[in-house]
């Protein structure tokens, strides 16, 4: 398995049941399902020094299906959840050709659907299942706005590709200059913020 392989090696491992490019894949993200998958896989990492296990998930559940999935995820012994993969839906603002694209959109139009579920969790679990808000991140602003919803972690793809390497620097500096402003000494005084 290349769990074994790896997990002295990784900082963290993901469970991507979510990728809309796979046909059935998504199927696996139903709470039975998801269980099967993460158990034997925490068991797993636990006796291979304790790496954590996050499950990644797609925006196009219903808020409901969030619900279960991140008890079931969390009663399963994973480490957190990464919110949220790419998209099937085509929200408003999506332009030409992308809006006839076959496969999951990302970029901009995902960031509203992706605070929201960031939020959500959030307010259900809290700081017990951490949470790494993903999607339609461009601005510190927007990373901002995931942490002060409930992300514990931020990544960036697409705002990455189209801004260039200097991307993740002008974040950093965007950030330190938010906390300043709210009077905030770390970036973790800021998370789930926006929910209080």
């Amino acid at each position: 398995m290349a769990f074994d392989e790896l997990a002295m090696v990784g900082d963290y491992f993901v469970v991507n049941v979510s990728s809309p490019n796979t046909p059935g894949l998504r199927e696996l993200q139903a709470p039975g399902a998801l269980r099967a998958i993460l158990e034997p896989l925490v068991a797993r990492a636990r006796a291979r020094g304790n790496p954590p296990v996050l499950v990644k998930l797609a925006p196009d559940l219903t808020n409901e299906d969030v619900d279960g999935i991140a008890e079931a995820a969390r009663e399963a012994g994973a480490a957190g959840l990464v919110l949220a993969n790419t998209t099937l839906s085509r929200p408003p603002g999506t332009h030409e050709p992308a809006a006839k694209e076959p496969g999951g959109l990302s970029g901009a139009p995902l960031l509203p659907r992706t605070i929201e579920l960031v939020s959500r969790v959030y307010r259900q679990h809290g700081k017990a299942l951490p949470i790494i808000g993903v999607g339609g991140v461009f601005t510190a602003d927007d990373a901002y706005r995931l942490i002060r919803a409930g992300a514990v972690l931020v990544q960036a793809y697409t705002g990455f590709i189209y801004e260039g390497p200097t991307f993740a620097s002008r974040l950093q500096s965007g950030l330190l200059e938010l906390l300043d402003r709210d009077g905030l000494a770390d970036v973790s005084q800021a998370v789930g913020r926006g929910n209080s």
